[in-house]
Protein backbone atom coordinates (compact mmCIF):
# COMPACT_ATOMS: atom_id res chain seq x y z
CA UNK A 1 0.00 0.00 0.00
CA UNK A 2 1.44 3.36 -0.98
CA UNK A 3 1.46 6.50 1.11
CA UNK A 4 -1.02 8.04 -1.24
CA UNK A 5 -3.53 5.21 -0.78
CA UNK A 6 -3.03 5.33 2.98
CA UNK A 7 -3.57 9.11 2.99
CA UNK A 8 -6.81 8.80 0.94
CA UNK A 9 -8.03 6.03 3.27
CA UNK A 10 -7.31 8.19 6.35
CA UNK A 11 -9.07 11.14 4.72
CA UNK A 12 -12.19 9.02 4.12
CA UNK A 13 -12.04 7.66 7.67
CA UNK A 14 -11.79 11.20 9.06
CA UNK A 15 -14.70 12.35 6.88
CA UNK A 16 -16.78 9.37 8.04
CA UNK A 17 -16.02 10.13 11.72
CA UNK A 18 -16.91 13.83 11.34
CA UNK A 19 -20.18 12.93 9.58
CA UNK A 20 -21.07 10.37 12.24
CA UNK A 21 -20.31 12.85 15.03
CA UNK A 22 -22.38 15.58 13.30
CA UNK A 23 -25.35 13.26 12.95
CA UNK A 24 -25.20 12.15 16.57
CA UNK A 25 -25.08 15.79 17.75
CA UNK A 26 -27.92 16.80 15.39
CA UNK A 27 -30.15 14.01 16.68
CA UNK A 28 -29.86 15.38 20.20
CA UNK A 29 -30.74 18.98 19.27
CA UNK A 30 -34.19 20.46 19.83
CA UNK A 31 -33.99 23.60 17.67
CA UNK A 32 -33.64 25.84 20.70
CA UNK A 33 -36.77 24.48 22.38
CA UNK A 34 -36.11 23.16 25.83
CA UNK A 35 -37.25 19.59 26.29
CA UNK A 36 -38.55 20.66 29.72
CA UNK A 37 -41.82 19.52 31.13
CA UNK A 38 -45.02 21.19 29.85
CA UNK A 39 -47.27 22.38 32.69
CA UNK A 40 -50.24 20.18 33.44
CA UNK A 41 -53.71 21.08 32.21
CA UNK A 42 -56.31 21.90 34.84
CA UNK A 43 -60.01 22.72 34.60
CA UNK A 44 -62.10 24.97 36.81
CA UNK A 45 -65.88 24.63 36.65
CA UNK A 46 -68.28 27.34 37.76
CA UNK A 47 -72.07 27.51 37.64
CA UNK A 48 -74.11 30.72 37.36
CA UNK A 49 -77.59 30.62 38.88
CA UNK A 50 -80.48 33.07 38.86
CA UNK A 51 -82.23 34.43 41.98
CA UNK A 52 -84.47 31.33 42.16
CA UNK A 53 -81.45 29.02 42.10
CA UNK A 54 -81.99 27.84 38.52
CA UNK A 55 -78.85 27.11 36.53
CA UNK A 56 -78.31 29.78 33.84
CA UNK A 57 -74.84 28.91 32.60
CA UNK A 58 -71.86 26.70 33.24
CA UNK A 59 -68.35 28.03 32.74
CA UNK A 60 -65.33 25.78 32.22
CA UNK A 61 -61.94 27.47 32.30
CA UNK A 62 -58.86 25.51 31.29
CA UNK A 63 -55.37 26.44 32.47
CA UNK A 64 -51.97 25.14 31.45
CA UNK A 65 -50.00 25.84 34.58
CA UNK A 66 -51.14 29.32 35.69
CA UNK A 67 -52.02 30.48 32.16
CA UNK A 68 -55.63 30.44 30.90
CA UNK A 69 -55.84 28.67 27.54
CA UNK A 70 -59.59 28.20 26.94
CA UNK A 71 -62.94 29.27 28.40
CA UNK A 72 -66.27 27.64 27.49
CA UNK A 73 -69.58 29.20 28.55
CA UNK A 74 -72.72 27.12 28.00
CA UNK A 75 -76.00 29.02 28.24
CA UNK A 76 -78.59 26.57 29.51
CA UNK A 77 -81.92 28.40 29.07
CA UNK A 78 -82.74 30.09 25.79
CA UNK A 79 -81.67 33.73 25.97
CA UNK A 80 -82.76 36.80 24.01
CA UNK A 81 -79.60 36.69 21.88
CA UNK A 82 -80.06 33.04 20.90
CA UNK A 83 -76.57 32.20 22.18
CA UNK A 84 -76.16 28.57 23.12
CA UNK A 85 -72.41 28.45 23.79
CA UNK A 86 -69.30 30.62 23.55
CA UNK A 87 -65.72 29.46 23.61
CA UNK A 88 -62.57 31.59 23.75
CA UNK A 89 -59.04 30.41 23.00
CA UNK A 90 -56.00 32.14 24.46
CA UNK A 91 -52.30 32.30 23.56
CA UNK A 92 -49.80 34.01 25.85
CA UNK A 93 -52.69 35.27 27.98
CA UNK A 94 -54.50 37.01 25.10
CA UNK A 95 -57.76 36.07 23.39
CA UNK A 96 -56.86 35.01 19.85
CA UNK A 97 -60.04 33.27 18.69
CA UNK A 98 -63.54 32.96 20.01
CA UNK A 99 -66.62 31.28 18.66
CA UNK A 100 -70.28 31.80 19.39
CA UNK A 101 -72.80 29.03 18.71
CA UNK A 102 -76.43 30.05 18.32
CA UNK A 103 -79.62 28.08 18.98
CA UNK A 104 -80.34 27.90 15.23
CA UNK A 105 -77.06 26.02 14.61
CA UNK A 106 -75.09 28.91 13.10
CA UNK A 107 -71.73 30.02 14.46
CA UNK A 108 -69.67 33.18 14.52
CA UNK A 109 -65.88 32.89 14.68
CA UNK A 110 -63.88 35.98 15.65
CA UNK A 111 -60.12 36.47 15.35
CA UNK A 112 -58.20 38.88 17.57
CA UNK A 113 -54.76 40.44 17.32
CA UNK A 114 -53.33 42.16 20.39
CA UNK A 115 -56.78 42.11 22.00
CA UNK A 116 -58.50 43.82 19.07
CA UNK A 117 -61.07 42.19 16.81
CA UNK A 118 -59.48 41.87 13.36
CA UNK A 119 -61.72 39.43 11.44
CA UNK A 120 -65.03 37.63 11.76
CA UNK A 121 -66.59 34.66 9.97
CA UNK A 122 -70.09 33.21 9.94
CA UNK A 123 -70.53 29.42 9.66
CA UNK A 124 -73.90 28.12 8.53
CA UNK A 125 -75.64 24.91 9.61
CA UNK A 126 -74.51 23.19 6.38
CA UNK A 127 -70.84 23.84 7.33
CA UNK A 128 -70.23 26.64 4.83
CA UNK A 129 -68.27 29.56 6.22
CA UNK A 130 -67.71 33.08 4.92
CA UNK A 131 -66.21 36.31 6.24
CA UNK A 132 -68.75 38.92 7.32
CA UNK A 133 -69.15 42.09 5.28
CA UNK A 134 -66.75 44.98 5.77
CA UNK A 135 -69.63 47.09 7.06
CA UNK A 136 -70.58 44.54 9.73
CA UNK A 137 -66.94 44.08 10.77
CA UNK A 138 -66.41 47.85 11.06
CA UNK A 139 -69.57 48.16 13.19
CA UNK A 140 -68.41 45.37 15.51
CA UNK A 141 -64.92 46.87 15.82
CA UNK A 142 -66.50 50.20 16.78
CA UNK A 143 -68.69 48.53 19.39
CA UNK A 144 -65.67 46.74 20.82
CA UNK A 145 -63.68 50.01 21.07
CA UNK A 146 -66.63 51.69 22.85
CA UNK A 147 -66.88 48.79 25.29
CA UNK A 148 -63.16 48.85 26.05
CA UNK A 149 -63.21 52.64 26.56
CA UNK A 150 -66.23 52.42 28.87
CA UNK A 151 -64.43 49.84 31.01
CA UNK A 152 -61.42 52.16 31.41
CA UNK A 153 -63.55 54.88 33.06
Amino acid sequence: MSWRQLFIGMKHLLLFCVTLFSLSVACGQTNGISPGKVPELRKEHKEVRDGAGNLNASIDTFFRGAERVMVTVKQLPTNKYGIKMTRAYFANGKDVVDEICYDDGTQVIRLYKDGDLCEMFRRQVDGSCEPVSGEELAKLKGQQRELVESLKK
